[in-house]
Formats: structure tokens, sequence, C-alpha cells
């Protein structure tokens, strides 16, 4: 009889543990590699320890000096870093996005304090009984619709604010100090610009410049303002905010919002302003009144005329680029480029047409210009771009713009 072979008992499969889903983590910051240029000739170059030293504008003001000598422009960057992104929109979409989604996680702790108050970044505007350690916003000055006497300017200034490093939880950028240092020695070569220069600038120093700025000009001057930094915007058409070189990711009130940087343009007499802000998000600075259509500008002596508060950004209500070319951020070098090609006169719109062409032709990002309205800007009115002017009326700057065009060429067969 044969024996019935046993069949085996079936083993159950094991059901393997649920693993849960990662918790967001940032990726490691990685500092580059730092390159010294050596000094060369260029923008006056504020010194921080003995610039802010206190003065009558208030707590953290900068010691301006009138000075329009060459001196130190040594810069800590990486000067090497080739374009990644450019010519390709869908990577560089696909980057801003990552490096936004990024950014909410670095600052939620700002963005926690940010929904329970969204003015937790705000100034609050000077007054007697405020005190004087606490950082304010001066009244702002009464313009009428009646506008200035049509005479030249007399004197440009320009103050270039670049920040490069940041503290540790916040990822460093490796343009900007170059951007500014090269614009200003432009500025002041070739168009008689005075230039001071800020580099990886803290809130305090920011602020106590914004607030000197109100006592250091007369109206019949021309003043320039510009940043390259971080900036941040919260939500979709919300506030945005530039990002000083000591802020923290967990409090909104060591950050300035663009609204504040409007008020303290309301302060400044000068009858010519422009800020320049090559941040992301800095769009919603210029989104009062667009500015953009040389072809319907005034006569000169009709824009000398009025009030003009302009406003450059590199972007919309969006992220941008620090990558570019020759160790600048993209909108820097289009800015360059197009400044020392300029020949006799010429207004913020037309240079800023020829800046958003040479942007988006390589990176999808939307260079914006328009006028601040709440900051007195009357219109008709654009920011001049010329050199000074003698008696006899000829071009002051013209042989300092033949020499700064003839080294942007030397530069360019590098």
């Amino acid at each position: 009889m044969a024996v019935p072979t046993p069949v085996p008992t079936p083993v159950p499969t094991p059901v393997p543990t649920p693993v849960p889903p990662p918790t967001p983590s940032l990726p490691v910051i990685q500092r580059p590699p730092v390159v010294l240029q050596p000094p060369q000739p260029g923008a006056t170059d504020v010194p921080l320890v003995q610039a802010l030293e206190p003065t009558a504008a208030g707590p953290g003001a900068v010691a301006i000096t009138n000075t329009a000598s060459t001196s130190e422009a040594a810069t800590t960057t990486n000067t090497t870093a080739t374009p990644r992104l450019a010519g390709d929109p869908v990577a560089f979409t696909r980057a801003v996005e990552k490096s936004h989604a990024e950014n909410h996680i670095r600052y939620q702790g700002a963005l926690e304090v940010l929904a329970k108050n969204p003015r937790a970044a705000d100034l609050p505007q000077c007054h007697d009984s405020l005190r004087k350690e606490i950082d304010c916003i001066p009244a702002p000055l009464l313009f009428g619709t009646q506008g200035y006497a049509a005479h030249e300017v007399k004197r440009r200034v320009a103050y270039l604010i670049g920040n490069n490093e940041y503290p540790s939880d916040i990822e460093p950028l490796l343009t900007p100090i170059n951007d500014v240092t090269e614009i200003a020695k432009v500025l002041e070569q070739k168009f008689g610009y005075q230039t001071h220069v800020l580099k990886n600038a803290k809130r305090s120093e920011i602020i106590g410049l914004l607030r000197q700025l109100s006592q250091a000009h007369e109206p019949d001057e021309s003043v320039l303002l510009f940043y390259a930094g971080h900036g941040f915007q919260p939500e979709p058409n919300g506030m945005g905010y530039w990002i000083p070189s000591d802020a923290s990711t967990q409090d909104p009130a060591s950050w300035i919002s663009n609204s504040d940087i409007n008020k303290f343009l309301a302060t400044i007499p000068a009858k010519q302003v422009l800020l320049i802000s090559d941040s992301c998000f800095s769009g919603t600075l210029a989104k009062e009144q667009t500015l953009s259509n040389p072809s319907l500008a005034l006569p000169r002596d009709q824009i000398l005329a009025r009030r003009t508060v302009a406003v450059m950004t590199s972007g919309g209500e969006e992220p941008v680029s620090d990558e570019g070319k020759d160790g600048h951020s993209i909108f820097a070098w289009n800015l360059l480029r197009q400044l020392r090609s300029i020949s006799g006169n010429a207004i913020g719109g037309q240079l800023f047409e020829q800046v958003k062409l040479g942007v988006e032709a390589e990176y999808a990002q939307r260079p914006q210009y328009g006028a601040a309205k709440l900051a007195g800007h009357i219109d008709g009115g654009d920011y001049l771009i010329d050199a000074p002017r003698t008696t006899n009326g000829k071009d002051a700057g013209k042989q300092a713009g033949k020499e700064a065009d003839k080294e942007a060429g030397k530069e360019a067969g590098k």
C-alpha cells in the first residue's frame, strides 16, 4: 500500500511594517569657495564699522560722506559660476519652485508669526514720544502736484547694498557684492555719481541708511538706491520683504517689508529717485503704476519739472536667479551692459526695456519698471540717466564714459 506524500503546511507571507513618509527637510547648505579679488579702483566703499556711529538721523544711521574718489572694492564671491538654467525655462521654473518650497520650510517659524500678526515686520512712524533707540520711519514729505523748477540736477548720489553672506540656515549668494561694486564703478566713472557701497548689511544698517536719506539731499538732486540680496514673499500676491544679512528665519521683525521701503522713498526730498531691487519677489515694489513705454516720454525739461520716484526690479512677484555671467546675476549683467552702452542722455524707461529684453532672452523671469505714486511720483516723470553737464552744455563725463566702455571691452575679451 502506497504511503501518501504529506502535504506541506503553507507558510504565511510576512506583512512588511509600513514605513512613515520622511519628514521634509532642507538640503545641507554648501557654502561656495571664496575667491578674493585684488583691490581695484571703483566704488567708494563705506566701512561699516566706522560708518555706523550714531548721528542726528537716529539709531543705526550711516555717517555718509560726500566723496566721489575711488577706493578699495575687494569682493569675496565666486566669480566662476557657470549658468545652468539659461535658455531652459522649464528647468528654471522647476528650480525656482523648488527653492521657494524649501524657503517655506526654512522660514516656517517666521511665517507662523506673520500668520498671527501680518504687520510683525513693519516699522512705526517716528514721533516725539517714541524711544530714540527704536527704529522708525520719518514722516513723509508733502509733495504737491505743481512740481519743481526745471533745473538740471546738481548732484547725483548712488547707494548700493550687496548681501552675499547670511546666517548658516539661509543659503549664501554668489553675486551681489560683485554686482554692486561694478555698478558703482560705472556710475561713478561714466555718469559722475558719488557712490557708497554697503556689503553684507545688517537690518539696522539698511534702516539707518534709509533714514538718513531723508536728511542728506536737496530737491535738485538725483538719488539711486540699489539692493542685491535675498528677498521673500510668504504668499502669492502678498507682501514682499528684503532679507538683511543678519535676518532670522524665525522672526519677521528682522526683515524689511516692501511697504516700509516705499514709505522711506516718500521721505527723500530729491526730485529724481530710482530704486533698483535685484531680489526675489521685489515686483510688489513696482506694481503701483507701470512705467514701461519710453516712446511716450515727455521732453527733458518737463521731466525735470516733476518729481520722479521710479522702481526697477529684476523680476515680478516671483523668485529670480542668482546665476548669470562673468560673476554677476543675469539682471546685473544686463544692467551693466546697457549702462556702458549709453551715449548722451537716456531715461529709465529706455534703460529698462533693453535690460528686460536681455534677461528674458535667457531666463524665465520678468523684470518690472514702475512708479511709486505713494512716494510722491508725478505722472510724466521718469528717471534721467546721463553724464553731468558743465555750464557750456557739454557732457562733463564724456571722457570717463569712453574709458569705462574701453575697460568693459577689455573685460569681455578675457
